[in-house]
């Protein structure tokens, strides 16, 4: 009779268990926030980061929460062109970079020296410039 009364002790214990593992799952939120890191090297106070601010602001307010832009400035993650090369391998989300730092990574962005006496640039910027889509 013990080994009978233990027995049934351990499978209520057993189901118990199983049920509180698959209520507590079902407590949690289910909501996962994307992290956009954005790098730059200009100061807190300058026009373009708080414009940045204001980006952030809003895609959290767009995405009810589900996309966040944490902004790095002065520097922070590293220079112009450090920030560039942790975009290439995708350590970061975002930067914002002069062009003469751009034109190391992408030659279409430079003027050849031919072009630059006829005062004409190698390719058109619209070639160059990443296709933006908006969100309706």
């Amino acid at each position: 009779m013990v080994a009978i009364f233990s027995f049934r002790r351990c499978l209520w214990a057993s189901l118990l268990m199983c049920g509180l593992l698959l209520l507590f799952p079902a407590c949690r939120s289910h909501r996962q926030v994307t992290v956009i890191k954005l790098g730059h090297g200009l100061s807190p106070t300058h026009p373009v980061h708080l414009a940045m601010k204001f980006l952030a602001q809003r895609l959290d307010e767009r995405s009810s929460g589900r996309l966040r832009l944490d902004i790095y400035p002065s520097e922070q993650l590293g220079s112009e062109r450090e920030c560039l090369e942790l975009l290439q391998i995708g350590s970061l989300g975002m930067t914002k970079v002069s062009c003469s730092v751009l034109e190391g990574f992408v030659p279409a962005m430079s003027m050849s020296a031919e072009g630059a006496k006829r005062n004409e640039v190698t390719t058109p910027i619209t070639a160059v410039r990443p296709r933006m889509w908006r969100a309706g």
